[in-house]
């Protein structure tokens, strides 16, 4: 009678593990289907977020002037949107290291962050010449899309795509704060991107955030 009890437990609890990993799967598969569509929305209107995949290849001066002009120039002539109007899946993260390509929703709610990548509510738009554009992701749960920021290092780039134009940045520095630390979304006096999530993996305790400073913008090709 206690074999039967202990075996009947046991396949009690390997049928609920293999149910919650299922749950699990089917989770990361449901937001990463609404990625995917976010990301084929953008693409059917010709927006492509451009991004130098080899950062080592040199470009041509020629290719060079023909290709960039001016940020201040460019932010001008972009389409502008007020921070309070962005929607999700409006503007799109690129960062070829660690094969992240996801659209960015409105804020950092729970509900939102499960979906992809969230914007900051107090952040403002890539547009800003001297804003602090914030960014958090999960690394352990619901796509995990910033899972890898950790191995990201000075001069690795990474793009933001909004309204027809692409805004480059370079990681100055990867470093880890209290998870109360709020003080890096503060404005820093020039253009910079900053992406936060959960330290170490599996944990809140402490934040890592990825500091990149805006290298260039470019209008898309349609």
């Amino acid at each position: 009678m206690l074999k039967f009890i202990k075996y009947k437990w046991r396949t009690i609890l390997i049928v609920l593990g293999s149910v919650l990993l299922i749950y699990a799967v089917i989770s990361v598969h449901q937001w990463r289907i609404l990625q995917t569509r976010l990301i084929e929305e953008k693409e059917k209107v010709g927006e492509t977020p451009i991004i130098s995949e080899e950062p080592d290849i040199p470009v041509l001066e020629a290719e060079k002037e023909e290709q960039e002009t001016p940020v201040s120039n460019q932010v001008q002539e972009a389409k502008q949107i007020k921070r309070g109007d962005y929607q999700r899946g409006e503007m799109v993260i690129h960062i070829p290291k660690i094969n992240v390509n996801a659209a960015v929703m409105e804020g950092t709610t729970g509900t939102m962050l499960k979906k992809g990548p969230g914007l900051y509510e107090i952040s403002p738009l890539p547009s800003d010449d001297n804003g602090n554009v914030c960014i958090a992701g999960h690394r352990t749960t619901y796509g995990a899309w910033f899972r890898h920021v950790d191995q990201l290092e000075k001069g690795d780039e990474i793009a933001l795509q909004l309204e027809g134009q692409t805004y480059l940045y370079k990681v100055e520095k990867v470093f880890i704060v209290e998870k109360n630390d709020w003080s890096v979304t503060e404005p820093t006096g020039y253009a910079v991107l900053t992406l936060t999530s959960c330290h170490p993996l599996r944990s809140s305790r402490q934040r890592i955030v990825v500091r990149a400073k805006r290298e260039k913008v470019t209008t898309n090709s349609q």
